[in-house]
């Protein structure tokens, strides 16, 4: 199949759409991608690009189109032209892509769903099937985030959404929780949406450890550090349990991480609480070795009950028990799964109970939950079984439309 995914992040930009996108192409199928320049998370273009130049190129047989889309730069209004000037940039660039022919367009769904207007365009334009892969629920996820409440752009953000889901032919959801929600907006019971969760990017086998203190209890977080995280609870329960030898461990970057710094050098917390900064993905499985537990942690937010991080599926494959401090679908699985100890009450005294469960667990229950994060990730959340279920939707989808 020739793939066009059409997607506003990409790399040199850390997202799973990377890893997707070289797994088709191995797989035997043209993949391009439609996006724009690499400013994420910092808000800068990356070095060697910029407005003035072409920006298109190859990566791992991959040909990458990129629109001279803003950068993120500081602040809501410019947040906001981003994600507009994106959508508006990638349908000019996509003129150079009208002899190719392509069989079907993929649009990875992070924030912002805007992302999928080019897509849309595309369809109708080119007669082609989409497939969107929410993976941020919008426009609940929106207004969890700003505390937007002015009902103008509430009914305009509400109309987008209706339009946008109603123009895809298949949408994936990576939580079950999701369905509800974005079945309004098809009006009747439709086969258009399947669950289709996120799979684990890393291997369990770490050819070394990354050295700890062997004196402490160590959790790890791996990923986004945004608002919808709630990580400045986990610097408040540091900050209670600085007399008990743990010591937390952040890997990635974001958004909230400056405030989050800030946090822990008014405390003096620099001795319990370490950023290692971003780390390629393939060092990941060497940090949670490490790890004495991994930390899934939510806003207490509607939204957020109904979302199931990627990180979940990181941790499972890695056989790392996990501190959960997550209302909903995440505790479910949680629970389920017998992977860990959650906690509904998010808050640095809910998570600070759960850790000191942990600091007193017998061996003999660690090490079931060890093996039960393991086993639930290989059932569930397993590479190889997705992306044989998404290569035959997308097949169906393509046979449907000759």
């Amino acid at each position: 199949m020739k793939i066009l995914i059409v997607s506003q992040y990409f790399w040199p930009e850390h997202f799973r759409i990377n890893d997707l996108a070289i797994t088709l192409q191995q797989l035997g199928n043209e993949v391009s991608v439609l996006t724009g320049l690499p400013n994420y998370p910092k808000g800068h273009y990356y070095q060697g690009y910029s407005k003035t130049k072409n920006n298109d190129e190859k990566w791992q047989n991959i040909s990458i189109y990129r629109c001279n889309m803003r950068p993120r730069g500081q602040g809501s209004l410019q947040l906001v032209r981003n994600y507009l000037s994106y959508a508006y940039q990638a349908i000019k660039k996509s003129k150079i892509l009208e002899e190719q022919n392509f069989d079907l367009l993929y649009v990875f769904g992070v924030s912002p769903l805007t992302s999928a207007l080019p897509a849309i365009y595309l369809k109708k334009k080119w007669k082609i099937p989409i497939i969107l892969n929410v993976q941020d629920l919008w426009p609940e996820y929106v207004t969890a985030i700003t505390g937007l409440k002015n009902s103008l752009c509430v009914c305009i953000l509400d109309k987008l959404m209706r339009y946008i889901y109603r123009s895809c032919d298949k949408i994936l959801i990576s939580s079950k929780s999701y369905e509800q929600s974005i079945q309004r907006y098809l009006g009747t019971s439709s086969d258009k949406i399947m669950f289709w969760p996120q799979y684990a990017t890393v291997e369990k086998v770490a050819k070394s450890k990354v050295l700890f203190d062997e004196m402490a209890f160590h959790i790890v977080f791996t990923g986004n550090i945004g608002e919808a995280q709630g990580l400045d609870i986990a610097i408040e329960t540091a900050d209670m349990l600085k007399d008990f030898h743990v010591q937390w461990h952040f890997i990635g970057t974001g958004r909230y991480m400056t405030k989050l710094v800030a946090m822990v050098k008014q405390r003096k917390l620099e001795k319990c609480v370490i950023f290692h900064g971003w780390i390629p993905e393939t060092q990941v499985p060497q940090y949670l070795a490490s790890a004495d537990a991994a930390l899934l942690i939510l806003k207490d937010d509607d939204v957020f009950k109904m979302a199931l991080p990627a990180k979940l599926q990181t941790y499972m494959a890695c056989g790392v028990p996990i501190v959960g401090c997550v209302k909903g679908e995440s505790k479910r699985i949680l629970l389920e799964a017998e992977a860990g100890i959650v906690t509904d009450e998010i808050s640095a005294a809910g998570l600070a109970s759960v850790c000191k469960q942990f600091l007193t667990c017998p061996k003999e229950r660690y090490d079931r939950l060890c093996k039960n994060a393991l086993a639930y990730g290989k059932a569930h959340f397993d590479k190889q079984v997705l992306i044989e279920q998404l290569i035959k939707e997308m097949r169906v989808l393509k046979d449907e439309h000759i």
